[in-house]
């Protein structure tokens, strides 16, 4: 199964951001599961469930963490 992990900042500057990246994702495949992972504790991280984002991981966390997340997307 597949799984977008993304950051929401991501930091390229001139490319898309991460919540643009969930936007276009969730219109083009509007089934596939969302794990964002962030330092971003903010209201952003609230509206984020609006854009199809199953589960957000805040930084830092653990591996086994991450393992845990994905498992429970796929």
């Amino acid at each position: 199964m597949d799984l977008l992990v993304t950051d929401l900042l991501l930091t390229a500057e001139g490319e898309i951001q991460g919540e643009e990246l969930i936007q276009v994702v969730e219109r083009q495949y509007p089934q596939l599961p969302i794990l964002v992972i962030t330092g971003d504790i903010t209201e952003r991280v609230d509206r984020l469930q609006t854009l199809g984002v199953e589960r957000v991981l805040h930084k830092p966390f653990e591996p086994q963490e991450l393992v845990q997340a994905v498992d429970a997307l796929v």
